[in-house]
């Protein structure tokens, strides 16, 4: 990963550019992980929560493309049901939407809020943190089972 980017990029946009860069991922067949160059930051985490079947800390570009793939071959269909709103404090960006993913097991859909909270230092995304409204139906549809196990 590179780090040549325009530190004049508003949290707002780099926001944008990282749901972008996730959804062409998510709505693909998997075969190719997109850039994102210029939009992480070198000390990228995303944390998700340890009640839920993808709990942990996903480190760098390399965490983020596992995460993300790990998700695909979970799920089919992802995505909001409607366009996010998204809420800028300076370098904080709070993301609300309602989701909506087809287990691809058994073509079981879900439809769940979520709040994502985004740091931007720089730039660039340092990390991201996601809160679901309740975590027990995607974990139910999972089988309870850590993504080491799928």
């Amino acid at each position: 990963m590179t780090t040549s980017h325009d530190v004049r990029t508003s949290p707002l946009e780099v926001v944008r550019r990282f749901h972008d860069a996730e959804a062409q991922f998510l709505t693909s067949d998997g075969s190719q992980m997109p850039s994102f160059e210029g939009i992480l930051h070198p000390d990228f985490v995303l944390y998700e929560p340890a009640s839920g079947p993808y709990g942990g800390q996903w480190r760098g570009e390399q965490g983020l493309a596992r995460f993300l793939r790990t998700m695909h071959a979970d799920w089919s269909d992802q995505g909001p049901t409607s366009p996010p709103r998204l809420l800028v404090d300076g370098d904080t960006v709070v993301v609300l939407a309602t989701l909506t993913a087809t287990f691809r097991a058994t073509q079981q859909v879900v439809v769940f809020p979520v709040c994502q909270v985004v740091h931007v230092r720089d730039g660039l995304v340092l990390d991201s943190s996601v809160y679901y409204w309740d975590p027990t139906e995607v974990n139910d549809i999972l089988d309870g089972k850590s993504p080491d196990d799928r």
